[in-house]
């Protein structure tokens, strides 16, 4: 059913494409947080180890759900599970974005923290949708993504990049 691109199906560019991305969104809302915790601070009005309850509850909230999520996955299905996985992550930022109140914050970051099982789920869907002698490659390029999205970059927003001692930066 998959049209051929070379040798390769398109489903397996469309798999690593998947597992890259939610691997991308999670390190990314994992990442993002911590410059943003003083605004937060403002904004709700709260001691800084109040506002550290919104990394807190993200970062524990991942720790519990990533082993329990990625079983689920063997047992429910990788798809379904990975789906579920990432609509959490969707919602709870949505619900920490809008989020009126620290408590709100809290709750929409544990339900992102859900989202913690796309890592392993992602790597089981590449195990079940590519041929044994491209998997490492590409568990491989999936581990860097994360890697990858969590760097600063060297020319972001806001940075001058004519006093940047980083290359392609003048």
């Amino acid at each position: 059913m998959a049209t051929e691109q070379g040798n390769r199906p398109l489903a397996e560019y469309l798999a690593v494409g998947a597992a890259i991305g939610g691997v991308v969104a999670y390190s990314l809302l994992q990442a993002m947080l911590v410059p943003v915790l003083p605004s937060l601070r403002e904004k709700f009005g709260v001691t800084t180890s109040d506002v550290a309850w919104i990394l807190t509850g993200f970062l524990l909230s991942s720790a519990v759900s990533t082993p329990v999520v990625g079983r689920l996955g063997d047992i429910r299905g990788l798809k379904r599970m990975y789906l579920f996985a990432l609509a959490c992550l969707a919602a709870g930022a949505l619900i920490a974005a809008c989020a009126p109140t620290l408590a709100v914050s809290v709750a929409g970051r544990i339900l992102q923290g859900v989202g913690g099982g796309i890592i392993p789920l992602a790597y089981g869907i590449l195990r079940a949708i590519l041929p044994s002698h491209r998997l490492p490659a590409m568990i491989g390029v999936v581990g860097e993504s994360r890697v990858w999205a969590t760097r600063p970059e060297p020319c972001s927003p806001g940075r001058s990049c004519s006093t940047s001692a980083m290359p392609g930066c003048s």
